[in-house]
């Protein structure tokens, strides 16, 4: 099993977290919360207080097939003075594991190096944080190598999260089983809203990237609860 790793830190971005952690999360991805803070109690800049998983200290990051890091005003530029986390996220580098950063995240990594040379894109007005990197601002998500960048959560309806195209780079949709699921998903992307198309395409994306076997029945009655279980959480039906 895939497993990814979400900095939390006081003044972040909540959708950006908690969006991308619901996604992996059903799609069976391990997926473990990290406090930058003193405790495991973390308050989001809109005041919700999230409980994490582990602190930082404690987590074991030679598991981890990815870091994450969610945006944030106040968030981002804490994270931006946290030299244990620059370090950690230089040696996953290193080590050829994912690391991905949202909107004002992406300052992080460009203070720790890792995107010079490499393309990426980033919240609009930080791109001189982004030292040495060739910055385009009209791609919603870049991938070079193991470095993925984030202009935000939700640009447009066809934006996937950064944890499902770093998935769906590892095993994408192919073959007859990809095709009749990429079908259905179709089908319902145009029964819905914004918000609920973006929920939905993530589900669908995620769905044939992370399970595996099972014949295609099976496969369409899954997908079609995880759709459920998106539509419902923001209460369209």
């Amino acid at each position: 099993m895939k497993k990814a790793y979400v900095f939390l830190i006081d003044g972040f971005e909540e959708i950006e977290a908690i969006a991308t952690i619901d996604v992996l999360r059903r799609a069976e991805v391990e997926t473990v919360t990290v406090s930058l803070d003193p405790s495991r109690s973390v308050k989001g800049g809109h005041d919700i207080v999230v409980e994490a998983d582990v602190m930082f200290d404690d987590a074991d990051w030679q598991e981890a097939d990815m870091l994450i890091l969610p945006g944030g005003n106040v968030g981002s530029k804490k994270m931006l003075e946290h030299q244990a986390l620059h370090k950690t996220l230089t040696e996953a580098a290193n080590a050829g594991k994912y690391v991905a950063a949202i909107c004002a995240a992406t300052m992080t990594l460009g203070k720790t190096g890792l995107v010079s040379v490499k393309k990426a894109t980033c919240y609009p007005g930080v791109e001189e944080h982004l030292t040495g990197a060739d910055v385009t601002a009209h791609e919603n998500v870049v991938v070079d190598g193991n470095i993925i960048t984030s202009r935000g959560p939700a640009p447009r309806p066809d934006r996937r999260t950064v944890g499902v195209t770093v998935f769906s780079r590892i095993r994408p949709l192919k073959g007859f089983e990809g095709k009749y699921l990429l079908k259905i998903g179709q089908a319902e992307l145009a029964r819905h809203d914004r918000l609920t198309r973006l929920a939905i395409e993530d589900a669908l994306r995620t769905f044939d990237i992370i399970t595996k076997g099972g014949d295609v029945p099976q496969k369409k009655t899954r997908l079609q609860k995880l759709m459920s279980f998106q539509i419902k959480k923001r209460g369209e039906i």
